[in-house]
């Protein structure tokens, strides 16, 4: 990616090209400066003050801080592991979004504030068909979810299973219930754990809708 006029921070994007290593120190460090990650206005010929192999060790912070930033924007794109749809098949959170705001919901039949909000979640499903809902169960049977659903008289699509608890382990979920808000574009906008609220659950929607 090549930058190319613009203000640091808000470059404008002129194709896409093959930088050498002594490029990208520069461009990174354009980026570092409209992130408050290096100060502004040290950018001067290919590597700015930092113009020799010698100078160049005083931006490894920023590149471990662009390093770290880089790993996160991939973690918060949407999980691409396949689930296992309760009606039969395979499926992944990408293709059962079907390019809208996604809210993915990891939860159990075992867990009390699972069900507590499970209505809420359903009802929204119901009456937000922009936004994609996803269930997805994590380690339990398909008979034993079915029997809750019957039993709570809950008609939810996008009933998933996650046999091994893989989606939980990849999105860090520390517990359940669990919910993940993504944008449109797949990126993660928002996770809560525990129970949601009508209010709750529409103020999180709202930030989804709006995007990164």
């Amino acid at each position: 990616m090549w930058f190319r006029g613009g203000s640091p921070g808000h470059p404008k994007v002129e194709g896409i090209k093959t930088l050498g290593t002594r490029k990208w120190e520069d461009v990174l460090l354009w980026w570092a400066e409209g992130h408050g990650l290096a100060p502004r206005g040290k950018i001067r010929g290919p590597l700015g003050p930092w113009g020799s192999p010698a100078g160049l060790a005083g931006v490894g912070p920023v590149r471990s801080a662009l390093c770290k930033a880089l790993k996160l924007s991939q973690d918060r794109r949407m999980p691409t592991r396949a689930l296992l749809p309760l009606d039969g098949g395979s499926a992944t959170v990408a293709a059962l979004s079907n390019g809208k705001p996604t809210v993915v919901n990891l939860w159990a039949t075992w867990c009390p504030p699972c069900r507590r909000e499970m209505p809420v979640l359903a009802e929204a499903q119901r009456t937000r068909p922009q936004v994609a809902f996803i269930f997805a169960n994590q380690g339990e049977q398909a008979d034993a979810i079915r029997r809750y659903l019957e039993r709570d008289g809950l008609d939810l699509a996008n009933v998933v299973l996650d046999p091994d608890g893989s989606l939980g382990r990849e999105t860090r979920s520390r517990g359940l219930p669990t919910t993940l808000f993504y944008d449109a574009q797949g990126f993660l906008v928002e996770a809560h754990m525990g129970p949601l609220s009508k209010a709750s659950l529409a103020a999180k929607l709202a930030g989804a809708m709006k995007g990164r």
